[in-house]
């Protein structure tokens, strides 16, 4: 009996503690992805690329599956009139790999600033309301220092510019974030998009 209960907790403290580790590793993609990021260097140097701004923060905290980010991009100084707003569900899929899935909000526009009272601004909007973005989501892979992942072939849909289809791919350090979306069409054509590389965005 006894050799049968130490088999269990053996048993019973694998399971918990892996489940720690999982939700340490996912805390950790999360603090480096939220923050207040630019790209204001990058521009500095390149004049091919915008001092763009992106803010990334944590909404629906009491969520333990999935973590949420509410996600704003605006050009620096027309910081009032962002051009792309996201929600991302981050969720862990393996040991050292995670899926952010794309959403839409309805309304967007009564969320423009929102990364600055989150807690107010998403008090009466909950996961059900958003709208996801079938094919854009993210696999993310953990190497030991920073996450890399992008999206799958021509999964995501575009219609930016005469685009077909979209993609994204990006790579996640404690201090900053590389992003490169393009948009293809029919033709495989780049139609949108930074042409040169991805946009480095530091906090």
């Amino acid at each position: 009996m006894k050799k049968l209960i130490f088999i269990s907790f053996l048993i019973v403290s694998f399971f918990l503690s892996n489940t720690i580790i999982q939700a340490q590793s996912l805390n950790q993609l999360v603090q480096f992805m939220q923050g207040s990021f630019n790209s204001n260097e990058q521009a500095t140097n390149d004049a091919d690329f915008f001092d763009v701004s992106l803010e990334m923060v944590k909404i629906w905290k009491k969520d333990k599956q999935t973590r949420w980010l509410y996600v704003e991009q605006a050009i620096s100084k027309n910081k009032n009139k962002p051009y792309r707003q996201r929600v991302y569900g981050i969720t862990q899929t393996g040991e050292n790999e995670f899926v952010s899935t794309v959403y839409l909000l309805p309304e967007p526009e009564k969320y423009i600033g929102a990364y600055k009272k989150t807690k107010k601004r998403f008090k009466n909007l909950n996961p059900p309301q958003l709208t996801i973005k079938e094919g854009c989501h993210i696999t993310l892979i953990f190497n030991g220092t920073f996450y890399e992942g992008k999206t799958e072939n021509n999964s995501c849909p575009s219609k930016l510019s005469g685009a077909s289809y979209a993609s994204s791919e990006v790579k996640i350090y404690k201090k900053q974030l590389l992003s490169w979306d393009r948009g293809f069409n029919g033709a495989g054509e780049q139609v949108w998009g930074a042409e040169k590389g991805a946009y480095i965005f530091k906090k």
